[in-house]
C-alpha cells in the first residue's frame, strides 16, 4: 500500500530531499547463472575433476595436460528466456526477453604443434556473468482521503564479466599416464555494468498537487588482474579429485558515465537538481573462489560433485566522483538560489556464499552420452545492507547429449533457473516510508557447443 498522498506533497521538496544518490535497482550479480562448456554446461558446472578439453581453461587448468591433441570450442547460450516479476509498489509488473548469450570460445594447443605429452598449452573468452532481464515499465495508484498519488518505475540493466585468460598445464609423468595434474593461469576479470531508471510519483490532494521525478543512467567497465590455479589427482583408475583458485589480483581500470536528473514541485515551490560526469570512477569487487570436486567413473556412467567457495568482498563504494550536482530552487514568492549537491557514493560489498553443483552423464554407445546437472546459485548480496543490487538465490537444473567424433564434437541442452528474493526499497515517492517489494526470476537457456579437433 502507498503511503498517503500529504506525504508526498510537501516533504519531497525540501533542498534536503534532493540529493544526487543512487537507488536500488534490479541487478543480480550472482557467480554461477550461466552454464559454461561442451559437456560441462549439461552438467551444472560439475567439472573441476574430469575437464579433459578446451573449457580446461575455466574449470581448471589442470586438466589441459589430458588434451591429446590441438582443438578450438565454441559453446554459447543460444537463446536465454528471461521471464522477470516485481510485487510490490502496489502492483506487479512482469516481462520477458529473449536474448543470445556467448558463454566461451577457448582453445589448446597439443598435438602436432607441441609433442611434448607433460605440457599444455590454452586461452580463452569465458563470460561467467550476464544478467539482461527484459526492462520493466510499471504503473500503480492509489486514492485516499479525497487524493490521488500515482507512481511510474521504468528500468533497464545489464551485468556481464568476461574472462580472457591464458593457461599451462603440466603432468609430470605424462597427461595420460601420470596421476597428478598441475595447471596455472593469467586472465582479466573484465566487468560492465550500465542501467537505466526513471521513477515519477505525482499527488493530486485537495488543497495542492506535487511532482517528484528522479531519472538516472550509468555504463561503466572495470578490469581487474586475476591468477587462476587448479591440480588434479588419479586416486584411483575410477576415482578423481581436482581443485581450482581464482585469486584476484590489481585493479587495472575502472570508470563509468553517471547523469542524475531529479526534479520536485508543487504550485508553491519548484526545485531542479541535475547531475553529469563523463569519468566517474566505477570499482567492482571479484571475490577469492576456491573449488573442489570428486568424480567417480562406473562402467559407463560418471558422477562429480563440486563444492565452490567465493570468499567476501568488503565494503567499497561502486561509483565515485568529485563532481557536484547543480540544484535550483526557485519558489513563487520569492528568489530563485542555486546550489552545489555533492555526489553520494553507493556502497556494496558482498559476503561469502557456498555453492555446490553435481553432475553425471551416462555412456548410450560410442561418443554418445547423456548429461544432467544440478547447481546452486546463493547471492552475494547481504540480507539488509544497502547495496543497490538485489538478492535473489537461484537454482540451476540442466540436461542434455553430447556427440563426440574424431574431428568434430557437439552438444545440445536446456538449462532452467529460478529464484526469488525480498526486500524493503525507499518509497519512490520521496514519502520516507520503505516498501516491501518481491523479485521473481525464471530462466530457460537452450545450450549448444562445438569443438574442432586437429
Amino acid at each position: 500500500m502507498w503511503p498517503s498522498v500529504a506525504l508526498l506533497v510537501p516533504a519531497a521538496l525540501g533542498a534536503q530531499t534532493l540529493t544526487v544518490s543512487i537507488p536500488p535497482n534490479i541487478v543480480l550479480p550472482n557467480y554461477g547463472r550461466i552454464p559454461i562448456g561442451q559437456r560441462e554446461a549439461l552438467e551444472g558446472g560439475a567439472f573441476v575433476a574430469r575437464t579433459d578439453d578446451v573449457a580446461a581453461n575455466w574449470y581448471n587448468p589442470a586438466g589441459l595436460v589430458r588434451s591429446r591433441g590441438s582443438a578450438i570450442n565454441t559453446s554459447a547460450t543460444t537463446y536465454e528466456w528471461t521471464n522477470l516479476s516485481v510485487e510490490g509498489l502496489g502492483a506487479t509488473a512482469g516481462r520477458s526477453r529473449v536474448s543470445t548469450i556467448g558463454s566461451l570460445f577457448a582453445a589448446v594447443i597439443g598435438q602436432p604443434i607441441i609433442k611434448n605429452d607433460k605440457v599444455r598449452f590454452g586461452f580463452s573468452m569465458t563470460r561467467p556473468v550476464a544478467w539482461r532481464p527484459s526492462g520493466l515499465d510499471a504503473r500503480a495508484t492509489e486514492s485516499q482521503n479525497g487524493g490521488t498519488q500515482q507512481i511510474d518505475y521504468a528500468a533497464d540493466v545489464e551485468l556481464s564479466t568476461y574472462v580472457p585468460s591464458i593457461a599451462v598445464g603440466y603432468a609430470p609423468g605424462g597427461g595420460q599416464r601420470g596421476t597428478l595434474r598441475l595447471g596455472v593461469g593469467l586472465g582479466l576479470w573484465w566487468t560492465e555494468l550500465s542501467q537505466a531508471q526513471t521513477i515519477t510519483g505525482r499527488g493530486i490532494a485537495p488543497a495542492d498537487v506535487g511532482l517528484l521525478s528522479r531519472s538516472y543512467s550509468a555504463e561503466g567497465t572495470a578490469i581487474r588482474a586475476v591468477l587462476i590455479g587448479g591440480a588434479q589427482w588419479d586416486v584411483r583408475p575410477n576415482v578423481v579429485v581436482g581443485s581450482r583458485i581464482v585469486a584476484p589480483g590489481p585493479s587495472l581500470r575502472g570508470s563509468t558515465r553517471l547523469t542524475y536528473e531529479a526534479t520536485a514541485s508543487t504550485s508553491a515551490s519548484r526545485a531542479e537538481l541535475s547531475f553529469r560526469d563523463p569519468e566517474a570512477d566505477f570499482t567492482y569487487g571479484v571475490p577469492l573462489e576456491v573449488d573442489g570436486g570428486v568424480a567417480v567413473r562406473a562402467g559407463r556412467v560418471e558422477i562429480e560433485v563440486d563444492v565452490r567457495y567465493y570468499g567476501p568482498v568488503g565494503s567499497y563504494e561502486l561509483y565515485s566522483s568529485d563532481s557536484t550536482g547543480v540544484l535550483i530552487q526557485a519558489p513563487v514568492a520569492g528568489n530563485p538560489t542555486v546550489s552545489q549537491v555533492p555526489f553520494t557514493a553507493p556502497r556494496h560489498s558482498a559476503r561469502s556464499v557456498v555453492s555446490v553443483a553435481a553432475g553425471s552423464s551416462y555412456l548410450v554407445r560410442r561418443g554418445l552420452r547423456v548429461h544432467a546437472g544440478f547447481t546452486t546459485d546463493p547471492s552475494p548480496v547481504e540480507g539488509g545492507s544497502d547495496s543497490p543490487f538485489r538478492e535473489v538465490d537461484m537454482f540451476v537444473a540442466t540436461a542434455g547429449v553430447s556427440l563426440t567424433g574424431t574431428t568434430i564434437s557437439g552438444s545440445i541442452g536446456l538449462g532452467f533457473s529460478t529464484g526469488e528474493g525480498a526486500r524493503q526499497v525507499p518509497d519512490p515517492a520521496g514519502g520516507g516510508v520503505p516498501l516491501q517489494t518481491q523479485l521473481r526470476v525464471q530462466s530457460l537457456n537452450l545450450l549448444y557447443a562445438l569443438t574442432y579437433s586437429f
